[in-house]
């Protein structure tokens, strides 16, 4: 072998040695490496698993209702918006009887975080004896003028750093709601037990009589309960009822999967 024969077979070993001590590798060596897996969002579907047609409130400002596309498949559903919310800050379409639709941010990210009542804006019990009345929107915008034992709320914050999801009755029950999540990344699990959870469901209350069927439903929070355990600031009135421990919501640190906003059915008066 000449000199310059083996100077180059030295340099080349050096150039080697050092690419894989810096970790420049060429094409075949990144082709060895197992590609990164990137997050996958979470999903949130509304199904409306009555017999009629409800109304679907969006009452969120991350991202508020003119940044949100409601599709049944491909067809897609408008979403109207009061003129009093100037900036989105709630919207409504209705969802037939039977169906179910994905709700998408349409900019700015992922980020789902608010709430989603039906045929009702959230409010405490209102338009029974010596409650106020209900509150009523301009324009085509039928609200019940009665709702004696307030409405409550299905609350998910999906695909931040952290992600929530419950069932508030805080300012009360007026329907019968459910939320189904399946797959993603760590699984939904009950909070103090760990234990996986598929559902959650609230039950009813019953403001003249003092009644609270959602004292130890894991995943939602009772009547006037702001903080599961205890109510440092109750919202409307003097609660019935705490849970014995904090499982009044599920918490997970990661995304993927489905979350299913589920109206089963309303209270009757």
């Amino acid at each position: 072998m000449t000199r310059t024969q083996v100077v180059a077979k030295l340099a080349t070993f050096t150039s080697v040695f050092l690419a894989l001590l810096l970790g420049i590798l060429p094409a075949e060596a990144a082709r060895s490496k197992s590609p990164s897996t990137q997050a996958q969002p979470t999903q949130l579907l509304v199904y409306n698993s009555t017999s009629t047609p409800v109304d679907v409130w969006w009452n969120c400002e991350n991202p508020f209702a003119n940044n949100i596309s409601v599709r049944e498949g491909a067809h897609k559903i408008p979403v109207r918006i009061p003129s009093i919310y100037t900036r989105g800050e709630k919207g409504v379409f209705t969802l037939p009887a039977g169906k179910t639709v994905t709700i998408d941010r349409i900019s700015g990210g992922d980020a789902l975080n608010g709430t989603i009542t039906f045929d009702a804006i959230p409010v405490c019990p209102c338009g029974g004896t010596n409650q106020p009345p209900c509150p009523q929107l301009p324009g085509d915008f039928k609200l019940p003028t009665k709702l004696v034992n307030g409405v409550n709320q299905c609350e998910f914050a999906l695909n931040t750093t952290f992600e929530s999801i419950d069932i508030s009755c805080v300012n009360g029950a007026h329907s019968k709601t459910a939320m189904a999540v399946q797959g993603g990344s760590p699984v939904w699990k009950n909070n103090v037990t760990g234990q996986p959870v598929s559902r959650i469901e609230n039950g009813f209350v019953d403001v003249a009589k003092k009644i609270d069927t959602n004292c130890s439903a894991v995943g939602v929070f009772p009547f006037n309960a702001t903080d599961c355990i205890q109510t440092p600031n109750p919202p409307c009135g003097q609660p019935f009822c705490f849970h014995a421990v904090r499982d009044c919501q599920l918490d997970r640190k990661g995304s993927g999967g489905t979350v299913t906003v589920i109206i089963t059915g309303f209270e009757v008066l």
